[in-house]
């Protein structure tokens, strides 16, 4: 097989990316952001569906109440 193993399709893409290194920058970033937003997203979901079980347990309030004697 072209190029130890590899499709040739990938190293013709190789071949291209090293001659021209700037044009792959944009879909590059565009993956880094993409994940970023993501990785973002689930983080976010995560601290709205806390902050909502820790509304729900302040309003129901405690089932035991001390009172000082």
């Amino acid at each position: 097989p072209a190029a130890g193993g590899r499709g040739l399709a990938t190293a013709l893409a190789g071949w291209q990316l090293s001659r021209r290194p700037n044009r792959g920058a944009g879909a590059v970033l565009l993956l880094v952001l993409a994940v970023a937003l993501g990785m973002l997203a689930i983080g976010q979901g995560a601290s709205q569906h806390r902050s909502q079980d820790d509304q729900a347990d302040f309003l129901a309030g405690a089932p035991v109440r001390v009172l000082a004697a």
